[in-house]
């Protein structure tokens, strides 16, 4: 399996942001209304998932945005914005992949925008056609290296004709 990869490195928490942002808007304007959509957050603790998903489902928004907390204790929020259902999944709390179930994980798989955090947890379960975002501390204090990847054929030819064109700092 082959993977492609754009990485972004050194990036502040507002960087990150813009990252998170720009990714929405151009994903969201590429989506079939009908075609779910899944971004795996992978990152250790601290790193920034949550952070990029507020940012990201904020974007979607726009001016409108609500307010964006985190999923931890919930594991799932659901938000309608617009024509799309967009899942914020928290899976840090997970004992096994199969409680992942009793959130409506399923219905990811159906329709929407999903933003996945821990989905290490359920990497087995996680269809091919998905984007993985990975943040990872960097030296400086307070920056991160972000990486957007996928093994899927139309992600990776999205990745490279449009994303990495596009993409801040890359």
């Amino acid at each position: 399996m082959v993977w492609v990869m754009i990485s972004l490195r050194n990036l502040s928490r507002r960087s990150v942001c813009e990252v998170a942002s720009d990714l929405a808007h151009c994903l969201t304007t590429l989506r079939a209304p009908r075609q779910p959509l899944l971004l795996s957050l992978n990152a250790p603790l601290g790193a920034g998932k949550t952070t990029f998903a507020r940012a990201f489902i904020t974007a979607c928004y726009g001016d409108d945005a609500p307010v964006i907390p985190s999923p931890t204790f919930t594991m799932t929020q659901v938000y309608e914005c617009g024509d799309i259902t967009i899942r914020h999944h928290d899976f840090y709390r997970l004992a096994n992949p199969d409680e992942a179930l009793e959130t409506g994980w399923e219905e990811s798989l159906q329709q929407g925008i999903s933003l996945i955090e821990w989905a290490t947890k359920l990497q087995e379960w996680l269809p091919m056609r998905h984007l993985e975002i990975e943040l990872q501390f960097a030296d400086a204090e307070d920056t991160r290296h972000v990486r957007v990847s996928s093994s899927h054929d139309e992600w990776q030819h999205w990745l490279e004709t449009q994303w990495k064109t596009r993409a801040p700092h890359g």
